[in-house]
């Protein structure tokens, strides 16, 4: 049985002709950070990897690693994801 790869997805006509940004695409996520202690993802598809010094979270396009100290998930849901910690760096795998 052939497995099926994950296309990768370009921006329609539409979206180009109409200048759209990518971070009103619903394929990119979004990350958005208050200092070094909280970031909330959104466009998040699974959690790889989860420890007290490493989250890994699916975002589709790219897997985001959060490393740090004491990290915990704090909410996990289908539009949101909230890292609490101290987070002290942020790489992402294609």
């Amino acid at each position: 049985m052939r497995k099926k790869r994950a296309a990768k997805i370009k921006p329609s006509a539409v979206q180009q002709a109409l200048d759209i940004p990518e971070i009103a695409r619903r394929d990119v996520p979004h990350i958005e950070m208050q200092g070094n202690r909280e970031v909330l993802v959104d466009g998040c598809r699974g959690v790889l990897e989860y420890t007290a010094d490493q989250i890994k979270l699916n975002a589709g396009i790219c897997v985001i690693r959060f490393s740090g100290e004491d990290l915990t998930i704090r909410a996990y849901s289908e539009n949101q994801t909230e890292i609490n910690g101290e987070i002290l760096q942020i790489d992402f795998e294609n």
